[in-house]
């Protein structure tokens, strides 16, 4: 399920990029695409620490837990990097960065295929 997650918003993430440059605009285009890289980069780390979260003793857990803080406050980081010094549209990053969320929230409605629910 969960790649069919990755592998949607990396499509979604394609067209928003591709749709963005009808506003003819380099910091509306920078920034879908930076703000989709950044959330399928975020999605990867959250994916793979809270697998190592739920399938390690209580040290590792701990180890996880805080990378996990760590993740979080080097993709605020990021974000605030990139409004700071490339010049990228806010709307456009916020766009960007909520491919992950949308491909989610439109499971429901596209469905992942069956084969999709039986792996990971």
């Amino acid at each position: 399920m969960l790649r069919w997650v990755v592998t949607r918003s990396a499509v979604v993430a394609v067209v928003a990029t591709l749709g963005s440059l009808g506003f003819r605009d380099l910091s509306v285009t920078l920034g879908v695409g930076l703000g989709a890289v950044l959330a399928l980069a975020n999605f990867w780390a959250l994916r793979w620490l809270m697998g190592r979260i739920v399938d390690r003793a209580a040290e590792g857990r701990a180890r996880a837990g805080g990378l996990l803080a760590f993740k979080f406050v080097l993709l605020a980081a990021a974000v605030f990097l990139l409004l700071r010094t490339v010049s990228v549209s806010p709307i456009a990053l916020a766009v960007g960065l909520s491919v992950v969320v949308l491909v989610i929230m439109a499971g429901p409605v596209l469905g992942p295929p069956v084969s999709a629910t039986t792996e990971e």
